[in-house]
């Protein structure tokens, strides 16, 4: 099965914000208003990003003054080939909304 098959509009939207930064973890809260998704749509695709490999996540420990016990917080990162295969999706997708003549525009 391949991996790039199933990927939905928002795990397409998730892609894109990493894209813009490749460098850079993601929090979900901030993934949600960057790529512009639910968080009944952004935990699902995440999920299914990581399970395929596109994604990585890993916990982390902030310290808050106000608080005794350190924000455990989760962030997410694109991985190599997530940036391969998002840049072939998108590329794809925007083939598909030119139709065939897209080779006519520079």
């Amino acid at each position: 099965m391949d991996k790039a098959s199933r990927v939905n509009s928002s795990m397409m939207a998730v892609l894109q914000v990493f894209l813009g930064d490749p460098t850079v973890p993601r929090y979900g809260i901030e993934l949600t208003r960057m790529a512009d998704v639910r968080a009944g749509e952004l935990y699902p695709a995440l999920y299914r990003l990581e399970q395929a490999g596109f994604v990585a996540s890993e916990w982390f420990e902030e310290a808050d003054e106000g608080r005794r016990v350190p924000l455990r917080r989760r962030r997410y990162r694109i991985s190599q080939s997530g940036i391969q295969m998002a840049a072939r999706s998108l590329a794809a997708e925007r083939a598909a909304q030119h139709g065939p003549y897209l080779w006519l525009v520079h």
